[in-house]
């Protein structure tokens, strides 16, 4: 009887063991994610962050890929206002994350029709918003978005953020 007692016990504690492993990898992978990074560091934000020269100019439709705090990020030249963007000539600029906000993925390579897709499950950003598009409706998250500031100079900032990165 003892015999039966110790192989009841056996499957638990090690039910036990797996779980704490379970909760220690679901950890280390939420750590190493880099949209989790990405708002904290975004926030951390200690000083302003120069991403466009007085000399340097975007056309219409028109980016710039580059990374804030170790993130990838867009700068976008829009035809119109944007929300949350600033206006510097002719065109409102924005910056946006690159970070999928469905599942982290890097939403690597040049934009189309002013359009981003995510290489993994193909959810398309529009631009213009930040807003998930298209035919795949993996999230209704939007891309994070920075704060810019236009300086006299016509140089353009990153101050801060105005909407992290959603998880």
């Amino acid at each position: 009887m003892s015999k039966s007692s110790q192989t009841d016990q056996t499957p638990e504690a090690d039910l036990g063991r797996r779980d704490a492993l379970r909760v220690i990898g679901c950890l280390l992978c939420a750590a190493a994610v880099p949209g989790v990074w990405s708002q904290a560091q975004a926030q951390s934000l200690g000083a302003p962050l120069n991403i466009l020269k007085p000399a340097e100019t975007l056309a219409a439709d028109g980016f710039k890929l580059m990374s804030v705090a170790g993130d990838p990020a867009i700068l976008y030249a829009s035809k119109t206002p944007v929300a949350g963007g600033v206006q510097r000539g002719q065109v409102w600029l924005t910056v946006y994350s690159r970070i999928c906000s469905h599942r982290s993925t890097v939403v690597i390579g040049p934009p189309r029709n002013q359009v981003m897709t995510c290489p993994k499950h193909h959810q398309a950003y529009d631009l213009a918003t930040g807003q998930p598009t298209g035919y795949v409706h993996r999230t209704s998250d939007p891309l994070a978005q920075y704060s810019l500031q236009v300086r006299p100079d016509q140089s353009v900032w990153i101050t801060g953020m105005i909407r992290p990165q959603a998880g």
